[in-house]
């Protein structure tokens, strides 16, 4: 009896003891990732970030989707990645017209744990790239084999690369040089596929550089939106979604984004750096002509949101 009893206090405080380790700063300066507790199946779990204390943050209702015409750029350079750990989402940075090889930026936690990419030259692994525009919607989603170039799993380092062979000529948004100036007060472009629905197009607000990431209100990202990007008007790729402050998924607290600083430095550590001084690809630089009006000039597909200006961050 004397036996059991001491196995059962055992048992205890080995559980009292794993509570207290949940929610503490890992080794790297962040907060512990912890697993969102009521994402599907389906869906790859969004680490959650405890809230701060006495912050006056005002919940929002649930996120509005946009997928209206005017957002087509951003969600045709956007596409979802299932892994055998769940769903997410990524942006296509860069295009090789000779191989016809789309470079698709995404986040590290889609995987259990990091991989680099001498690793995974070794012993590759693969995902599946489901693609829900090129350029114009499609009436059924088109998924190619994707391989994983390097996949890392750590707090404002959250970043995983991937390609695939297209059978189109897909939109690009560049990532962004380290010196490009992000401000607070800013409305940017978020993209994803929520909860593995269709991707669509969510207006997000920077309010401040917290703990390695951007952190973002309004529209905060659910499980599914997990690797999608923060896009800019220019065409741009500012940051990559990582996760979320609210443990229902409903989308309603603040949003964490791994910034420039963070993506740099794993492309740079992984051999990909080549992939950091790509050109802008603007709409205005892409040849089109309307063979019923030759001379017209197409225009811009840009949101008309209002960029305020306030706290430089970098």
């Amino acid at each position: 009896m004397g036996k059991i009893l001491a196995v059962v206090l055992a048992v205890i405080f080995t559980i009292l003891a794993l509570s207290l380790i949940v929610g503490k700063r890992n080794q790297h300066g962040g907060i512990q990732f912890i697993p969102s507790p009521v994402a599907p199946n389906d869906v790859a779990p969004m680490p959650l970030v405890p809230p701060l204390a006495n912050d006056p943050i005002v919940r929002q209702a649930t996120p509005i989707a946009q997928r209206d015409e005017k957002y087509s750029w951003y969600l045709s350079a956007t596409v979802g990645i299932r892994t055998g750990n769940g769903m997410g989402s990524g942006t296509i940075i860069y295009y090789d017209p000779i191989t016809s090889e789309a470079y698709v930026t995404s986040c590290g936690h889609l995987w259990k744990g990091s991989k680099g990419s001498a690793a995974l030259k070794q012993r590759p692994e693969y995902c599946t790239v489901e693609v829900f525009y090129n350029q114009t919607k499609l009436d059924i989603k088109k998924q190619y084999r994707g391989t994983i170039l390097f996949r890392n799993f750590v707090w404002g380092e959250d970043v995983s690369l991937i390609k695939f062979t297209t059978d189109w000529v897909p939109a690009i948004f560049s990532i962004a040089p380290l010196t490009y100036e992000v401000h607070t007060g800013t409305t940017y472009h978020s993209l994803g596929c929520d909860y593995d629905s269709e991707v669509a197009h969510y207006g997000v607000e920077i309010t401040r550089y917290e703990q390695g990431m951007l952190v973002t209100q309004y529209n905060s990202p659910r499980p599914g939106r997990s690797g999608g990007g923060l896009l800019t008007s220019e065409g741009y790729c500012i940051a990559s979604c990582s996760a979320s402050d609210d443990a229902r998924g409903r989308g309603t607290g603040y949003g964490y984004f791994t910034p420039l600083r963070g993506i740099h430095t794993v492309y740079t550590r992984n051999g990909y750096n080549w992939l950091l001084k790509q050109p802008l690809h603007r709409l205005d630089q892409i040849l089109i002509r309307d063979y019923t009006n030759p001379g017209k000039k197409p225009e811009r597909d840009l949101l008309p949101f209002s960029h305020r200006r306030g706290i430089l961050i970098r």
